[in-house]
């Protein structure tokens, strides 16, 4: 359980680097050493969590770019119609 949150607003590339290092932050993570090498063993693996934050940010930007599609349309037919 995460308890700290924060607000984050950022064009999309941003917002994706910034949300991905807050959440690595809160991961669980060990360590396997083997002689003089250390092993980072996390919870979740950080480019798994990266892939579901870029996945998550461009479902919404697309969502908004229909729903902007969708309003200009509607906008035109308006302007369109015979009078």
């Amino acid at each position: 359980r995460i308890a700290d949150q924060r607000a984050i607003r950022d064009h999309a590339p941003a917002l994706v680097e910034r949300t991905t290092e807050f959440v690595v932050e809160h991961l669980s993570c060990g360590a396997r050493i083997e002689g003089t090498r250390r092993q980072d063993l996390w919870s979740v693996p950080p480019l798994a969590v990266r892939e579901a934050i870029v996945n998550a940010v461009a479902r919404m930007c697309l969502s908004i770019a229909v729903e902007f599609s969708k309003a200009s349309r509607n906008v035109l037919a308006l302007d369109v119609e015979p009078a």
